[in-house]
């Protein structure tokens, strides 16, 4: 074992977390994890507190064989539960695809109101706020093509092995022709956890990790996986519910309505009165009023 190996060993003996650990030391998590990770050393006085905190010698802690007998090397903690998995292309496209269609719908339908109130001399001050809204969906579209295209670029042909301890969670990280990676996640250290059709989206430091739901398929009388209940304890309170087909599209439009509502409404004004658009928005907006508080309603 490495000397970041003994120090996480111990400190999982101890039932410590890094930032625990760290504040016991008045360093950062940041830190302890370089050392586990065998990054960094810790300094002499850092090794004299460790093995304090520890309650073990410093020779055990630098991994140093007594002259007279070998000591004992220490067991390698057992996971409590682990999974393997490979990614597929094809289900991680799926993910994406329901909501990139109604994001290219709903910046074709804003576009359009756009060109027809242009062409038909409608009130400039509705096409700048519809033009405002198409900018808006473009930007939205091309973060999910970038988010899209950064996941079916990483994630396909990677096998992971999640191993589930007391207090945390590693993911050891496999790809043909790259380094093995390795992630140690501590439970309270998770950002949020989104429920989707064919994942757990895990979310710390400001990345994602996918979760296959197939990995949780089980008969009726097995026990629940330790692993999915500890995802489903982390779920936003905004989470997307897991729904499939016609139920799963209407849940996306209603949420992108909510968006184009404003703009929907003035369309509506302009059919019912199009000389009234003509003459200014504030005109139809005092008289079509009851228009905008409807859609107050829509989210």
């Amino acid at each position: 074992m490495t000397v970041g190996e003994r120090i996480q060993f111990h400190r999982k003996q101890k039932n410590l977390s890094q930032e625990e650990l760290g504040q016991k030391l008045c360093i950062s998590r940041q830190t302890v994890s370089l050392w586990e990770k065998d990054q960094t050393m810790p300094t002499v006085d850092n090794l004299l507190l460790l093995k304090d905190i520890f309650g073990i010698t410093m020779d055990e802690l630098l991994g140093v064989e007594a002259p007279a007998a070998a000591a004992p090397t220490p067991e390698e903690p057992t996971p409590l539960e682990e999974h393997t998995f490979t990614y597929e292309e094809a289900p991680l496209k799926k993910m994406y695809k329901n909501q990139f269609s109604i994001l290219i719908l709903l910046t074709v339908m804003i576009l359009a109101a756009t060109v027809w109130a242009w062409l038909g001399g409608g009130d400039r001050i509705f096409v700048g706020i519809a033009l405002c809204g198409v900018m808006l969906m473009l930007f939205i579209l091309w973060n999910n093509f970038k988010e899209r295209k950064r996941v079916l670029k990483t994630f396909p042909g990677r096998t992971v092995i999640a191993s589930l301890y007391d207090g945390d969670l590693v993911l050891v990280t496999t790809r043909a022709g790259e380094k093995p990676s390795q992630i140690c996640i501590p439970y309270g250290e998770i950002d949020n956890v989104v429920a989707d059709v064919d994942f757990y989206q895990l979310h710390h430091g400001g990345k994602m990790y996918l979760f296959p739901m197939t990995l949780f398929q089980k008969g009726p009388f097995d026990p629940d996986s330790r692993l999915e209940t500890l995802l489903k304890n982390n779920i936003a309170k905004n989470k997307r519910t897991p729904t499939k087909g016609f139920w799963r599209f209407l849940s996306f439009g209603l949420v992108y309505l909510c968006i184009v509502a404003p703009f929907l409404c003035v369309l509506a004004a302009a059919c019912l009165d199009i000389e009234m658009l003509l003459e200014g928005s504030e005109a139809f907006i005092m008289e079509f009023y009851w228009l905008f508080f409807a859609a107050l309603a829509i989210p």
